[in-house]
């Protein structure tokens, strides 16, 4: 049974997933295509935002409570499931609910950056060597950064970033952007970013997508998504010591995506 905290967290899902993209069916690369190479290098998309959705997320830390609809004001309604969930997805793209969701994810990144620089692609890199690595595979992750399309062609609403990794997702077309960085033809490309990266109601969530090419030829090899997520966030502090509950929750869901999004490329991780 679903509880009342899951439902509503899978409702503003979909509100958040409810963005034009063009996610064909994944395109396996193979493990024996990806052997052939000496190495192969992960380099991470451009982060975007934290997409904060859910006020409670905040309770008992540092970032204000400037969330959705207090949750007091739905459940002394009867039949507050419905109710409230109509009065979310009503709220769904209002300016004053944009504002709110902007100033939180703006607060909840400063926390998560710390004393360190923080990101959340360059630690689905991490990952992505990792598993790539304990399959016999010789993969790093890159020192540079892979640009999203530019801002300017989708807005600047809350879904701009989401609309932004949908886009590169979508794109398959070979490429010479790697012809003349250096990266020799006996080393793979694997490309990874986050497409939905937030905090709903009381639900955590990810899309994992992973490209893969032949960077002297710009071929395109293979690509992959797989979404996450942990619907028991509840009332977690995850903002205390520069978001360490945040980064553990985020570290258990990229394992998971990253082992299936490898696996539908056809790296079966160990």
């Amino acid at each position: 049974m679903i509880g009342r905290n899951s439902f509503l967290g899978l409702v503003l899902m979909a509100v958040t997933m409810l963005v034009p993209d063009d996610y064909s069916s994944a395109r396996a690369a193979s493990l024996e295509t990806l052997k052939k190479f000496q190495s192969i290098q992960v380099i991470p998309l451009e982060s975007h935002a934290l997409l904060l959705e859910d006020h409670t997320a905040f309770m008992g830390s540092k970032v204000a409570n400037l969330g959705l609809i207090p949750r007091s004001d739905i459940s002394k309604q009867r039949g507050w499931l419905v109710v409230g969930t109509l009065m979310m997805l009503a709220e769904a793209n209002s300016p004053e609910r944009q504002e709110r969701e902007s100033a939180a994810s703006a607060q909840a990144e400063e926390i998560l950056k710390g004393k360190g620089l923080w990101s959340p692609n360059v630690e689905l890199a991490k990952e992505v060597a990792k598993q790539l690595s304990a399959v016999g595979l010789n993969a790093t992750v890159s020192e540079q950064t892979r640009s999203l399309p530019p801002l300017q062609d989708f807005g600047t609403s809350n879904t701009a970033g989401l609309r932004r990794a949908n886009a590169w997702y979508a794109d398959t077309d070979a490429t010479d952007r790697y012809r003349s960085s250096g990266i020799n033809s006996s080393t793979a490309v694997m490309e990874v970013g986050l497409g939905n990266y937030g905090i709903g109601v009381g639900t955590f969530y990810i899309r994992v997508l992973l490209k893969v090419f032949e960077p002297q030829s710009g071929k395109f090899l293979g690509r992959a998504r797989q979404f996450e997520h942990y619907d028991r966030i509840g009332r977690e502090d995850l903002w205390s010591n520069d978001g360490a509950g945040f980064k553990e929750r985020f570290a258990q869901l990229t394992r998971t995506a990253v082992a299936g999004a490898l696996r539908d490329i056809g790296v079966e991780p160990k």
